[in-house]
């Protein structure tokens, strides 16, 4: 070895002893750094501890309070919420108070429509009526039933009675002749099978009288044949076949005679 490699070794080791010197500083550098963070840590510690037992009874009285507060603003938040479902319930029940209520007057107003509707449709079927009934009165139109069944006939004869007609009862196309002669009838209802003189009999005979009469001919067998032969002698060719509805009998009638 000559002396230049021993100066650069002797160099290279104080360089070593060196950064081991600053190594050392900076590490007792941290150590005391660390303590002192420690000391301080565990100094605030105790004062926390000392102000705890030196006020622990105030401390104790802080809490109870709060914790009664707390227990108060509980109560309170229950009770608001109790009042807040009553106001709603309330609102509720009021709602449905007022709808019943809406529902209760719009059934009176309408039940009070239908009675108002109800008298004037009443005074005008009343009005209808007696221009009817002096509208009969004062034309007093005839009719003649001619029917050999007392019960037809007397039910019809009461029928149109009661209408304001002047009616007429025969039980036989003869007798029937003798009414038609005398008193002229607008409207005949004529039964077609009846003794001494049959329907069909009494309308060949009332064609040679030549008379404006309306016959609406009754039947209770159905004979189309002599329906026919009944229109042709001039009967209405709207005919009722027995059991007939008498209320479609007594419309017809009135229509034919009135019919507007």
């Amino acid at each position: 070895m000559n002396s230049n490699d021993r100066y650069d070794s002797i160099y290279r080791d104080e360089q070593i002893r060196e950064q081991a010197r600053r190594d050392m500083r900076g590490t007792s550098s941290s150590d005391d750094g660390l303590g002192l963070l420690i000391l301080i840590v565990i100094g605030i510690l105790a004062g926390v501890i000392w102000f705890i037992i030196q006020h622990a009874a105030v401390i104790r009285t802080i809490g109870i309070a709060l914790i009664l507060v707390s227990l108060q603003l509980v109560r309170y938040s229950r009770k608001q919420r109790k009042k807040r479902k009553k106001v709603i319930e309330l609102h509720r029940i009021q709602k449905r108070e007022e709808e019943t209520r809406a529902a209760t007057i719009d059934q009176k107003r309408h039940e009070q429509w239908l009675k108002e509707y109800e008298a004037r449709e009443k005074i005008n079927n009343d009005i209808k009526n007696k221009i009817y009934l002096d509208r009969v009165v004062a034309d007093k139109r005839k009719i003649l039933i001619v029917d050999d069944q007392n019960g037809i006939r007397i039910f019809l004869y009461e029928t149109f009675l009661n209408e304001g007609f002047n009616a007429f009862m025969a039980v036989d196309g003869r007798d029937a002749l003798a009414v038609f002669k005398a008193e002229s009838p607008d409207i005949v209802l004529l039964d077609l099978r009846m003794p001494k003189m049959n329907g069909i009999e009494f309308l060949t005979k009332i064609k040679e009288v030549n008379h404006s009469a309306v016959v609406f001919m009754m039947s209770a067998y159905g004979e189309l044949a002599d329906l026919h032969k009944g229109v042709e002698l001039g009967a209405s060719p709207m005919w009722f076949t027995k059991p007939f509805d008498t209320d479609e009998l007594r419309k017809t009638v009135l229509l034919t005679l009135y019919p507007n």
